[in-house]
C-alpha cells in the first residue's frame, strides 16, 4: 500500500510496477497480429532463445521500438518453416507481420512474445519489392541498358559467377570441357547464390569482374536449381541495378522456370538452368564456326571460277605468244647457226695457212739446224785429233794391275788422261781418290786412283 508523507502519496517501485502489470494483463490480455522490421534478431546459441529488437520506420526515422522475445521451440518452428517457403532464415533486416502478445516483467520490463509469422505476408512483401525494384529501374531508365548490348557472335572467354562447389557450376562446367572443337575460357568469380548474404556477394563479384573488365566477353551467372523461395537474392535492387549497368552483356541460369526475378528481367539473356546457358554458348560458337567455313568454301570456289575464267581469257594471247616466240627463237637458232658455221670456216681458213707457214719455216730450222751440228761436229772432231796429236800420254794396261795405271814408253795405241776439263799429260799432278776419265781410240771409262807409283826414265 502507497504511504503518505508530507501530504504526498508516496508508492514503491515494485507497487507501481505490479499495478503496471495488472493494467496491461487487464487491457491487453490478447495476442496482435503487428508489422514491424527485426532490426536485429539477437540469437542465443546456448539458449536457444532469439531476443529480436523490433522497430518502425519512416524515412530512416525511428517512430516505435519494442524488445521481442522468441521462444526456443518457437523459434524452430518458425526458422524451419521460412527456409522450406522462402529460402531464407529468419534474419536481420526482414519486415515480417507477426501475432505477438504485450508482457511485462517487473525486472525486465515490457517485451512482445512473438508466437507466429504470417509467411504468406512475407510473399506478398517480397512480391510488392520485386515490382517496387522494376519501376524503380524503368524509372532509372535503366532496366533494358544491359540487354542493349549486342552479344558477341563468339563468346570466347567467360567470367563466371557461382559458388565453386555448386551442382550448377559443376553442370556448367562440364559441358563447356566436353564440347569438341569448341574453345571457351572461363575464370569464376566465386560468390554464394543464395541466402541473404548473396545479393552483396554477387554485386562483389562484379566489382571484381569490373577490374578485368577488358580480358572477357560476357558475364554468367549461374546456380543449380531450387525453389522459387531461394530467389530473393536476384531481387536486390543494387544488386540488378549493377547487373543492368553492366560494360559487357550478362547471361543468368539460375536453376528454375517459372516466375522471373528482376535479374534475368535486366540481364542480357536469361535461361533456365545453367546447362541451358552452356549448350546456348556451344551452339553459337558452332554456329558461327559453320557459317565461317560454308563462307570460306563460298569464297574458295567463287575464286577458282574467278581464276579458271581469267586463265581462259589469257590462254588465247598467251598461246599466241608462245608462237611467236618459238617461230623468233628458232629463225634466231639459224642465224646463229649460220654465223657459226661461217666463223668455223673462216678460223679453219686462217688456222690452215697459218700451219703451213709453220710447218715452212719449221722445215727451214731443222736444215739450218742440222748444217749447223754438221760443222760443230766436224770441228770438235778436228779438235780431238789435235789434242791427240799435241798433248796425249800413252798408257798401256798392264795385266794384273787393275786400275793402277803406269807410264807406256811406247806411244802406240796412245790414250788421253782427263780430270774434270784438265788434260793430264803429267802423273805427279794426280793424287789419291782422284776421279779420272780415261780416253781410248775407240772409247772412254772413268776410274779411281788408287796409288801412285811413280818412276823416273
Amino acid at each position: 500500500m502507497p504511504e503518505t508523507l508530507d501530504g504526498k502519496k508516496v508508492f514503491t517501485l515494485s507497487e507501481f510496477a505490479a499495478s503496471i502489470q495488472r493494467a496491461i494483463g487487464k487491457f491487453y490480455n490478447s495476442s496482435y497480429w503487428l508489422k514491424a522490421e527485426i532490426s536485429k534478431l539477437n540469437l542465443y546459441t546456448r539458449s536457444g532463445h532469439c531476443y529480436p529488437e523490433l522497430i518502425e520506420s519512416n524515412d530512416g526515422n525511428i517512430s516505435a521500438s519494442f524488445t521481442g522475445f522468441i521462444q526456443k521451440n518457437i523459434y524452430q518452428k518458425l526458422n524451419a518453416k521460412f527456409l522450406s517457403t522462402i529460402g531464407e532464415p529468419l534474419h536481420d533486416g526482414m519486415k515480417v507481420i507477426a501475432q505477438c502478445s504485450l508482457h511485462y516483467s517487473m525486472t525486465r520490463g515490457m517485451r512482445l512474445t512473438i508466437n507466429d509469422i504470417d509467411i504468406n505476408a512475407i510473399i506478398g512483401e517480397q512480391a510488392r519489392k520485386r515490382q517496387e525494384n522494376v519501376e524503380k529501374l524503368k524509372s532509372e531508365g535503366i532496366f533494358a541498358k544491359n540487354k542493349a548490348f549486342p552479344l558477341p557472335r563468339i563468346v570466347r572467354r567467360i567470367a563466371v559467377v557461382s559458388v565453386e562447389t555448386g551442382k550448377g557450376y559443376a553442370d556448367f562446367m562440364s559441358i563447356i570441357n566436353a564440347a569438341d572443337g569448341v574453345r571457351i575460357s572461363t575464370r569464376l568469380f566465386p560468390a554464394l547464390i543464395m541466402g541473404p548474404e548473396a545479393a552483396g556477394q554477387m554485386s562483389s563479384a562484379l566489382d571484381r569482374i569490373m577490374e578485368h573488365v577488358e580480358e572477357f566477353d560476357a558475364v554468367c551467372i549461374v546456380r543449380g536449381g531450387g525453389g522459387e523461395n531461394t530467389l530473393q537474392c536476384f531481387n536486390d535492387l543494387e544488386l540488378c541495378r549493377k547487373i543492368a549497368l553492366f560494360p559487357l552483356p550478362v547471361m543468368t541460369g539460375i536453376g528454375h522456370a517459372t516466375n522471373r526475378t528482376v535479374a534475368e528481367e535486366v540481364a542480357n539473356t536469361s535461361f533456365v538452368s545453367p546447362s541451358e546457358v552452356a549448350n546456348f554458348l556451344i551452339d553459337r560458337y558452332s554456329g558461327e564456326i559453320s557459317k565461317f567455313n560454308a563462307l570460306k568454301n563460298k569464297i574458295s570456289l567463287l575464286l577458282q571460277r574467278a581464276l579458271q575464267s581469267h586463265s581462259n581469257r589469257l590462254y588465247a594471247p598467251i598461246k599466241n605468244i608462245r608462237y611467236k616466240y618459238s617461230v623468233a627463237f628458232r629463225r634466231k637458232n639459224e642465224s646463229v647457226d649460220a654465223l657459226h658455221n661461217s666463223i668455223k670456216l673462216h678460223i679453219d681458213g686462217v688456222f690452215n695457212r697459218h700451219r703451213y707457214r709453220v710447218h715452212a719455216i719449221a722445215s727451214r730450222i731443222a736444215v739450218a739446224s742440222n748444217g749447223i751440228f754438221q760443222k760443230s761436229r766436224q770441228r770438235i772432231e778436228a779438235i780431238e785429233g789435235h789434242l791427240h796429236g799435241a798433248t796425249v800420254r800413252q798408257f798401256p794396261i798392264v795385266a794384273g794391275q787393275s786400275a793402277q795405271l803406269r807410264m807406256a814408253a811406247e806411244p802406240v795405241n796412245g790414250y788421253v788422261i782427263m780430270r774434270g776439263e784438265q788434260a793430264i799429260d803429267d802423273i805427279s799432278a794426280l793424287h789419291a781418290g782422284d776421279i779420272i776419265r780415261i780416253i781410248a781410240p775407240n772409247g772412254s771409262f772413268t776410274a779411281e786412283v788408287k796409288t801412285l807409283e811413280s818412276e823416273k826414265l
